[in-house]
Formats: C-alpha cells, structure tokens, sequence
C-alpha cells in the first residue's frame, strides 16, 4: 500500500514540484523581490481586504442581474428553448453563470475573511 501511495501521488508531485522548480529558476532573480513584497503581512493583509471587497461588490451585481432576468423570464427553459444553434448556447450559459455565480463568489468572499479571522494573516503593523 506505501508502495502505490508514494508511487501514484508522491512521485508525480515531487517530479511536478522539481519540473516548476526548474522552469521558474531563470526568472527567480526577477520574482524575488516582487514575491518578497508580497508575502509581507501588510501587503496580504490590503490584497485580501481587496479581494473581499470587489468579491462582495460582484456578488450584489450578479444578485441584481439575476432578479431583472428572472423578473424578465429570461431564465426560464421556455425562453431559452425557444431558439436553436448559438443563441440557446449563450442563454444556458448566462442561466448557469447568474444561478452558480453569487455561491460562487460569496466562497471566494469567505475564504479570506477566514483566514483574516483566524489569524493566518496578521493585519498591517
């Protein structure tokens, strides 16, 4: 059972972690600094206020749309089965992004307000 375990999820990685390794190492020198700068606390702390912010502001928006949609029967199966080709395509994915979307942007919105929460990031000095 090792055996398989280190052969079927170990190895792969451990060879995927020294091939990224190894196609980052000449630009290293150029992303140092930047990675540097982006690991300080304070930096962390502001991008992931940020990302909190615009998540939430998306989140309203698709919320918005989706009522006027929803209000306008836009998102019913008749109005989307009522053309063929192309269009029906556009609408099943417009229907799929105003229904999954707000869920998924209110995970993206918690994710870093837990980690803010539970101290993996400390807010600026």
């Amino acid at each position: 059972m090792g055996f398989l375990f280190f052969t079927l999820l170990l190895l792969p990685a451990m060879l995927l972690y020294v091939l990224v390794g190894t196609l980052m190492a000449p630009f290293m020198p150029v992303l140092q600094p930047i990675l540097d700068w982006l690991n300080t606390p304070g930096v962390l702390y502001l991008i992931f206020q940020i990302m909190i912010a615009v998540n939430l502001l998306l989140f309203v928006v698709l919320l918005v749309v989706r009522f006027k949609w929803k209000r306008a029967g836009k998102l019913e199966w008749g109005y989307i089965r009522s053309v063929q080709g192309w269009p029906r395509l556009w609408r099943k994915l417009v229907r799929l992004v105003l229904t999954w979307g707000p869920l998924w942007e209110l995970v993206w919105v918690a994710i870093p307000y837990v980690l803010i929460r539970a101290g993996f990031v400390p807010p600026a000095p």
